[in-house]
């Protein structure tokens, strides 16, 4: 009953030319069919709202997208910066791997503010990258005990940075 409401509602709001008041309700309709609707679980529909609401307005806000890619890009950096040394025996880049040894100072902060770039471009090499190399990833070596999570951290910041990267194709085709 409430769906044919929203639905009808919705054809004439378009109908007779409301785009702000078609967008506002679209968007209200949208959070009802993931919560209230039934279709989903509460905590799945939960969260199929709070996604799509806030990662790119249910589609009408797109420029969420680069915003929330540059959020995560920043975050996995930072967790990289503070955990450097650790991060590089996961995933190898032969170049980065002499440059952080390399990175030396009396001043720990200074030390730490020295490997914040070399940390941004390690991070932006996995997570914009369409593709890594295989002979790169430590696997025998991470997949001893709890190091096995060493793996699923690279994979979470790899497996991120493909569906951001899928979004911003979709945003760039769109336009």
């Amino acid at each position: 009953m409430k769906t044919n409401t929203y639905e009808r509602l919705l054809k004439t709001q378009k109908d007779n030319g409301f785009t702000s008041s078609y967008e506002k309700l679209d968007k209200d309709y949208a959070e009802f069919k993931y919560i209230k609707s039934g279709k989903y679980s509460f905590f799945g529909g939960w969260i199929l709202n709070m996604v799509n609401k806030y990662w790119w307005g249910y589609g009408y806000d797109k420029t969420l997208i680069i915003v929330n890619t540059l959020l995560i890009f920043v975050l996995f950096s930072l967790i990289n910066c503070i955990f450097f040394p650790w991060i590089l025996n996961i995933y190898e880049v032969h170049n980065i791997k002499s440059l952080g040894a390399a990175v030396t100072a009396k001043n720990v902060i200074l030390q730490r503010i020295k490997i914040v770039p070399i940390a941004f471009f390690y991070t932006g090499l996995i997570f914009f990258g369409l593709k890594f190399s295989t002979e790169n990833l430590k696997y025998k070596e991470n997949l001893i005990g709890w190091r096995f999570f060493n793996l699923v951290y690279f994979f979470v910041i790899y497996i991120s940075g493909l569906v951001c990267l899928g979004y911003l194709a979709n945003f760039i085709l769109s336009t």
